[in-house]
């Protein structure tokens, strides 16, 4: 994801000459099938994390404070899940941020290809 930092338009579009061959559909279902699983793991995470919180408010002395962050951590058993899910839908905001709108239309619909994948759309 770093390649993509600030837009970097030179590898996004030597990423996008790459994707608008017949070897693209490969890519895109895996980024599809990554982002649709990254979803349910993120929000699951998510929905542990508030729960936890809710049913044990942090107190508000300042050195517990300091370990707040911690208990928002994924237990380690998700961890690795939950930063896999995170890297790719960092990737596909990298993608999809406004830096590069011939990258951004090809990831809605790619002309080349009679199985398109809308993975923008997947997101929503």
């Amino acid at each position: 994801t770093n390649l993509f930092w600030g837009g970097n338009p030179g590898v996004q579009d030597a990423l996008l000459q790459y994707l608008e061959t017949d070897d693209s559909q490969a890519f895109l279902r895996v980024l599809s099938e990554k982002v649709q699983l990254a979803l349910p793991t993120l929000l699951d995470w998510k929905a542990e994390n508030l729960r936890a919180r809710l049913l044990n408010p942090p107190p508000k002395h300042p050195k517990v404070l300091e370990f707040e962050e911690e208990s928002q951590q994924p237990p380690a058993t998700k961890k690795k899940e939950v930063e896999e899910s995170t890297s790719v839908l960092r990737l596909l905001q990298l993608l999809c941020e406004g830096h590069h709108l011939p990258m951004q239309n090809f990831l809605r619909k790619q002309p080349h290809s009679a199985n398109q994948v809308n993975v923008v759309d997947e997101v929503v």
